[in-house]
């Protein structure tokens, strides 16, 4: 070999040798390519998230997380399909937001507050709730590694899998919750919501408490001194959920008023006599999966893909995989 070619060829050997190391050992993309099967066999891939909780960031497998995701969001009474379904709709949550940067916490996949991603209890935390319930953790478990690598896909794509505790009778369309239009978040009727034990609750406000909630937000409202004239310009969306409503000529959506009030929900009516009584029907957004409508669905004989299909319009599901 002439001498002008060694030199080409001893980089070539150790570039390939360093990459082949970084690969195997790390992995790309969320996925670690360590563990090998039988000869002849494919690799077997784990996937892996990146969590952001109480401040510091930690990668973990994504069946291990599910069971603290699971844990915190359902509980371990509800019927086993419904466990199932709210598996797979948090691995196809997660897997959908591991896609993209996060501008909340570009660090980490996703967080543990629920309000902003997905509840999630740690194995201490976990141990500690179901210290004397061995069996209710198990159930939970049993149901992510039934259904596991399963997520639910649009054209081939994972969907944003949203869910909430409890639906009004119906969920709600994305668009009126968020503005955007997505095909498989569309209202449908929802049965067996009024076993929730948030499906229905009354909050009274004096007028001063109202007047000082609202104008807590970014706009200010001047009301006046006959509190049965502040509420105008009534919008209800499909669902009976209140849209828009103006305060004394001042227009607020129905998701600001859930946010200045405290309210479980937009689904709401109001009566005025010495004070105000809003009376609320639902608990979360709305949008998705309904919890408590899967549970019921279980308790009918329904199996996980039915539910998740009944709630996510025009939905498949496909191993991650595949996608």
């Amino acid at each position: 070999m002439k001498k002008s070619y060694i030199l080409p060829l001893l980089c070539f050997v150790v570039i390939y040798g360093v990459l082949s190391t970084v690969t195997i050992g790390f992995g790309f993309f969320g996925t670690e390519y360590g563990a090998k099967t039988t000869p002849g066999q494919p690799e077997t891939k784990r996937y892996t998230v990146t969590l952001l909780h109480e401040g510091k960031t930690q990668t973990l497998p994504l069946e291990e997380y599910l069971y603290g995701v699971v844990a915190g969001e359902m509980p371990a009474s509800f019927e086993t399909e419904a466990l199932k379904a709210q598996a797979v709709a948090a691995r196809t949550y997660t897997v959908n937001r591991s896609r993209y940067p996060n501008k909340d916490h570009p660090e980490a996949n996703v967080c543990s507050q629920s309000s902003h991603c997905k509840a999630y209890l740690t194995p201490a935390e976990l141990e500690e709730k179901f210290q004397n319930n061995p069996d209710g953790l198990q159930h939970i478990k049993q149901a992510v590694d039934a259904t596991k690598n399963q997520i639910a896909v649009y054209n081939g794509e994972p969907i944003s899998a949203v869910f909430h505790s409890t639906s009004s009778g119906m969920t709600e369309n994305a668009r009126d919750v968020w503005g955007g239009d997505l095909p498989y978040l569309v209202s449908v009727v929802s049965e067996g919501e009024s076993a929730s034990p948030r499906y229905t609750e009354t909050k009274a406000f004096s007028f001063e408490e109202f007047s000082q909630k609202i104008n807590n937000g970014e706009r200010k409202v001047t009301f006046s001194d006959n509190p049965q004239t502040w509420f105008s310009g009534w919008e209800k969306n499909e669902t009976g959920s209140v849209k828009s409503v103006s305060l004394c000529g001042v227009p607020f959506k129905g998701t600001e008023l859930r946010t200045l009030l405290g309210l479980r929900s937009t689904h709401f009516e109001i009566t005025i006599s010495d004070h105000i009584a809003i009376t609320t029907k639902g608990n979360g957004h709305g949008v998705g999966m309904s919890q408590y409508g899967a549970n019921d669905m279980a308790k009918k004989g329904y199996t996980y893909d039915q539910i998740l299909k009944k709630y996510y319009t025009g939905i498949e599901l496909s191993a991650i995989d595949d996608v």
